[in-house]
């Protein structure tokens, strides 16, 4: 019998131009799902998806607007020269990941996972999430269950991000979560959860005073390098950490 058992509800946010079908989204789900169970279980904790939605196309370019106008206004400049900024700085390799052909307006396309200013630092800790970030992490919430959005891709290139106080200022308890983006290797949904679990970034948590951050080998789920997941195994002192910090979304 497993020791723990995560549960979790997730939420598909649609924009223009990146729409999949039902049959992608489901397989990118079941495939994520599948990876996870097989990371966990292997350790006494099995993983459910217990609740599954999607935003509209409309009701996510809403949202996406909103977040620009506020961006925008906040940095002094139009919304338009915000958009031009952005077409001339991104390039669109999330264009290949979700098997998408064609070309794309980048405001229906990207999520913002921080904001401007906090772009040349995305390497500490501390980062506040974007205003889209935030208004997603609002939607589909169930009580005590994992909060994980699917997006189009982000602008940033990243894969998946796990929002949380302990990292992200602004972010509270009861609206941290995971967004993940379409096309990302099978286990950063595991990799994301293993986050939140612990409470921390990349590390073993082996001995008495845990360890470095960045010292989980490449061998390990948590390692950092989540452009080309591979690491799947856990330690003892992560397992350990996981059912100690992580209780609020475990069910026995």
């Amino acid at each position: 019998m497993p020791a723990a058992t995560i549960r979790a509800t997730t939420f598909q946010i649609r924009y223009r131009d990146a729409l999949l079908t039902e049959r992608q989204w489901d397989a990118e789900l079941r495939r994520a799902v599948a990876a996870a169970n097989g990371v966990f279980r292997a350790h006494g904790i099995s993983f459910t998806l217990s609740q599954v939605a999607h935003l509209s196309e409309e009701a996510s370019m809403a949202l996406l607007t909103r977040s620009v106008d506020e961006e925008s206004r906040a940095e002094g400049i139009s919304r338009d020269a915000y958009f031009q900024r952005e077409r001339r700085l991104d390039s669109y390799v999330q264009q290949s990941r979700t098997g998408a052909r064609g070309p794309f307006r980048y405001g229906g396309f990207l999520v913002r996972a921080f904001p401007m200013s906090a772009a040349a630092t995305s390497a500490t800790a501390a980062r506040p999430a974007s205003q889209e970030a935030l208004d997603i992490l609002q939607l589909n919430r169930a009580a005590g269950e994992i909060a994980t959005y699917w997006v189009p891709g982000f602008n940033s290139g990243y894969h998946g991000l796990t929002y949380m106080p302990e990292f992200n200022p602004g972010v509270s308890r009861t609206r941290e979560g995971i967004l993940i983006s379409f096309g990302a290797a099978r286990d950063i949904l595991a990799h994301e959860i293993g986050h939140l679990l612990m409470r921390a970034g990349h590390c073993t948590f082996e001995g008495p005073d845990g360890a470095t951050e960045g010292s989980a080998p490449a061998t390990n789920l948590m390692h950092r390098d989540n452009e080309s997941r591979t690491g799947t195994a856990l330690t003892g002192g992560q397992v350990r950490r996981m059912l100690a910090e992580g209780r609020d979304y475990l069910r026995g």
